[in-house]
């Protein structure tokens, strides 16, 4: 570390951080100093300055050249952004408490970098790490199904002819729980390298929106033929029946229209007649206004809010019931209304950072989500029968003790994504101090 320090303070006024990475690039090296030494110095000097510059490129203009100026700064090759951090700093101060760039910086350039290997055991790590994640990921919904069943079997609910009715509140109700949980996640971070924190990403992944619009469609295209399990064949369709179908159909076209517009392809095609039929857009560049860096797919919220409005009105034979379906169906609603203002004021001001901008009304939003999909679960008829029974039948109580298990939840997935966060800091920095080492 000494040596380091020592070439760094012969070489300060050669290779300090500049705004243009050329000039880092270009520096001339001592001859008494190791080649790979100056390389390893050097690739950490464009390291930080690209961490800086991804950090900080919401200094950006909002103006027109915006989106051609984001994919610039981030291309391959291309200069820096004059706004960086990076620029204001001096080679002493990398990793120094002053500038703690390991928190900002990509885990993937730093701890597992160093990690990867190439060729065909590379690609056979590459698999064995997606399996491991995607394994990892798939015990949180088997837990949750686990303790449902769980539940069902110790209490001695859901049996004979509760059972369709159990699968369709128990099923339904823990797809808006974990809605709601993952707009949690998304809030909070989550997801930030896809761009679904509410921030801004140079990658062409998937959306957001996306995502939750692919979920409708599925969930819709397959409950609409389960809709009439434990009806006998050739048996009218009855009042009910009916109304579970369009909702289903609902989801499933709906769900469809949001895919549509979350295609690249698609949107390119209608933008075709505002380019073709304006014969200024053939000879000058096309600039793509502010709101393309983001999606605004009202559709899922439209669907979640008719849904709840519709299952708030739903008939049930005992006012108790009537008054649970009200209470998860006005949370819906409050959902649907909630995410509609996140799109109106990051309509007004696109997120323009890497780092997740979290509106306050996603966190109001994931919360309505979240009781709501607890709500639906308590809905069931054997959980509204067994709370009569037992003199239970309390919309208050219910709602208290949904607000409070919601409440636990957020405090649990809150305290998993800060230790995730430390500990890829933690990693990072450790990949710091053992490249000091190599260095010194």
């Amino acid at each position: 570390r000494r040596t380091v320090r020592r070439w760094i303070d012969d070489n300060e006024e050669e290779i300090k951080l500049t705004t243009d990475p050329e000039e880092i690039q270009n520096s001339p090296v001592e001859a008494s100093v190791d080649s790979e030494h100056a390389h390893r110095v050097h690739e950490r000097l464009l390291r930080f300055n690209t961490a800086s510059a991804w950090v900080n490129q919401g200094d950006e203009s909002p103006n027109g050249h915006h989106q051609r100026e984001f994919g610039r700064i981030h291309g391959h090759g291309s200069p820096m952004s004059r706004h960086s951090i990076g620029s204001e700093a001096t080679l002493h101060e990398l990793g120094s408490p002053s500038q703690p760039w390991p928190l900002f910086s990509s885990p993937k350039a730093g701890m597992h970098e160093a990690g990867v290997q190439k060729g065909w055991r590379g690609r056979i790590q590459r698999a064995g790490h997606w399996t491991f994640n995607t394994t990892e990921r798939i015990m949180i919904p088997f837990a949750w199904g686990v303790t449902m069943v769980g539940g069902c079997v110790y209490t001695g609910i859901c049996r004979g002819s509760y059972l369709n009715g159990c699968l369709a509140h128990f099923i339904k109700g823990s797809i808006f729980f974990w809605y709601g949980m993952l707009t949690w996640g998304r809030y909070l971070g989550a997801w930030s390298d896809r761009g679904w924190a509410w921030n801004r990403t140079a990658s062409n992944r998937v959306s957001a929106e996306m995502v939750e619009s692919f979920v409708i469609f599925l969930y819709g295209a397959t409950n609409t033929w389960m809709e009439r399990f434990g009806a006998k064949p050739g048996a009218p369709y009855s009042t009910k029946e009916i109304q579970h179908i369009s909702i289903a159909v609902m989801f499933w076209f709906a769900g469809l229209v949001g895919m549509a517009l979350e295609s690249r392809t698609i949107r390119r095609l209608l933008s075709n007649a505002s380019i073709i039929g304006n014969p200024r857009a053939r000879s000058h560049p096309l600039t793509e206004p502010p709101s393309y860096s983001g999606s605004f797919n009202p559709f899922p919220a439209i669907v979640i809010g008719v849904t709840g409005a519709a299952m708030s009105a739903h008939h049930q034979n005992y006012v108790f019931q009537v008054k649970i379906h009200e209470l998860w169906g006005n949370l819906l609603v409050a959902f649907a209304v909630m995410r509609c203002f996140t799109y109106f004021f990051v309509w007004l001001r696109p997120a323009r950072s890497i780092l997740p901008s979290r509106p306050p009304t996603e966190a109001i939003s994931s919360f309505f989500l979240t009781a709501g999909g607890l709500a639906f679960i308590s809905s069931s008829e054997p959980i509204t029968f067994a709370a009569m029974r037992n003199g239970r039948d309390d919309v208050m109580m219910f709602l208290n003790a949904i607000i409070a298990l919601v409440s636990l939840a957020y405090v649990i997935n809150l305290s998993v994504l800060t230790l995730k966060g430390w500990a890829i800091a933690r990693g990072e920095l450790a990949v710091v101090a053992s490249d000091d080492e190599e260095l010194a």
